[in-house]
């Protein structure tokens, strides 16, 4: 198998597609939107590079193997990938700018590599024996048991079918993470707390603690001390003793959260000519194909009420996805809380004054299915949304709606572009 991709990263002189062999390991992990590693130029620089074509034949005398896939998660739907060609084809920008343009950056800050083995590699060399635990273990691991030599090994492995290696982007450096406690064994958890037990805790917080995780199950520190009134050297002194099972997970951040807790789903009463408007549109809506309009109307006309009505059609009735775009100037926590009071936690927000790891965040929300309705800049409509229904661009005429630095995208024509494709 052949894969046909673009080098991100490469002058827009030298911006064209390139084909490299597929691994027998990296088959099914190879598909059209994907970000992988490969070795470029004369000195076979690891590069990122997007796959565009897959193919069992190629046109190239030589071809070099792809070295890695990155995880699926940071990736290009079929959609995105269409969109990246288009704004590459639009603005003349390279496709490895449009692809950095959808993707976080985080994307791009550097990867770890990971090494399993697959197949039934013979046991007889020190490298197989060490990955025969069928775990994942990282390059740095390897190397620092095995050193640099081991690397053509390794990757001759990978060639085989033998061994698969996955690549996960470096998250942001300042991603939070909050620890889980729970309790490794119920019954022994209980008589510990029991009076004449010979395991009793002595310690009236450390008991307090078990008794807390007894009545309300897995808790995070900060929960769990609350709960208990203990300290966090208890705490710490039930993980010593071995009671306590401990899981990292990361938390998402969400600047806009505590907008979402004051919630306001009553119906909303149109007046007389706001309902014609909402009529037109919900017509063209429900016809489930690429459609176009202009809600104009004075300062104070209602045009919100009934963007929030045909939302509530799309979103509630229509369980579609949907993109509202601001200028910069109008993306107030005022203009946030309105949406975030109706939607919900359902509402991602994107604008260029999130810090990275936010930014990253709100992106992995979308990509997950975990949001409905993204409100942002110019910029949102890039947003991994699935199942569009609606692109609103308040104020259009906006010149912020155009960026001036590479790719050179008008919002309203990428928003076109993908109803387009969606029927939205």
């Amino acid at each position: 198998m052949y894969c046909g991709v673009h080098i991100i990263g490469l002058p827009y002189s030298a911006d064209k597609v390139y084909d490299y062999s597929v691994p027998a390991s990296l088959l099914s992990a190879v598909f059209l939107g994907a970000i992988v590693l490969v070795p470029f130029g004369n000195a076979s620089r690891r590069s990122y590079a997007l796959v565009v074509s897959l193919s069992e034949t190629t046109g190239s005398k030589r071809t070099k193997s792809i070295l890695t896939v990155l995880s699926p998660r940071f990736s290009l739907s079929p959609e995105g990938l269409k969109t990246a060609l288009f704004l590459s084809e639009r603005t003349l920008c390279t496709v490895g700018e449009a692809v950095r343009t959808l993707l976080p950056p985080s994307v791009f800050s550097g990867f770890s590599e990971e090494f399993l083995l697959l197949g039934n590699e013979q046991k007889d060399d020190a490298l197989s024996v060490f990955l025969s635990d069928r775990l994942p273990h990282k390059e740095e691991e390897i190397l620092s048991v095995f050193g640099d030599g081991v690397l053509p090994r390794l990757r001759k492995m990978v060639d085989a079918g033998c061994v698969r290696s996955v690549a996960e982007p470096h998250p942001p450096q300042n991603i939070k993470k909050k620890r889980l406690y729970s309790l490794l064994d119920r019954e022994a958890s209980e008589r510990s707390v029991e009076d004449g037990s010979p395991t009793r805790l002595r310690s009236m917080g450390q008991r307090a603690i078990v008794s807390a995780l007894l009545s309300y199950g897995e808790s995070d520190g900060d929960a769990l001390l609350s709960l208990s009134g203990a300290t966090p050297a208890q705490l710490d002194g039930l993980s010593k003793k071995g009671l306590l099972s401990i899981r990292e997970v990361e938390l998402l951040r969400n600047p806009y959260e505590h907008l979402s807790k004051k919630r306001d789903t009553a119906p909303i009463v149109l007046s007389r000519a706001q309902n014609v408007a909402y009529e037109t549109l919900r017509a063209l809506s429900d016809k489930e194909t690429a459609a176009c309009a202009l809600l104009y109307g004075i300062t104070g006309s209602g045009k919100t009420k009934v963007i929030l009505r045909l939302l509530d059609r799309v979103l509630w009735e229509k369980k579609k996805t949907a993109i509202v775009m601001v200028p910069e100037i109008a993306l107030t926590p005022q203009t946030v809380g309105i949406f975030c009071s109706r939607y919900g936690s359902r509402v991602a927000v994107i604008h260029s004054g999130l810090s990275a790891g936010e930014r990253f965040d709100a992106w992995r929300r979308i990509r997950d299915g975990e949001c409905d309705l993204v409100i942002g800049t110019r910029s949102a409509v890039f947003a991994p949304l699935q199942n569009l229904g609606l692109i609103v661009i308040d104020e259009e005429h906006e010149h912020t709606y155009k960026s001036e630095s590479d790719p050179k995208y008008h919002a309203r024509d990428v928003a076109s572009y993908r109803c387009g494709r969606s029927g939205a």
